[in-house]
């Protein structure tokens, strides 16, 4: 992750199901953030905090 400050957020994790992904994602934005991703499965469909976009 790349926040508007331009510091990088990078860690490995170990599980990789969508609300680990979600719940690490959500820790680092902002609430109404806009997260442009890809269609992986972990990351579309989100309902709270952030909104997920595909292009």
């Amino acid at each position: 992750m790349r926040p508007r400050d331009g510091k990088v957020i990078a860690m490995p994790i170990k599980m990789t199901d969508k609300g680990t992904i979600q719940d690490i994602i959500f820790k680092h934005v902002e609430e109404d953030t806009t997260i442009n991703t890809d269609e992986h499965g972990t990351t579309t469909g989100w309902t709270s905090k952030a909104t997920s976009t595909t292009p």
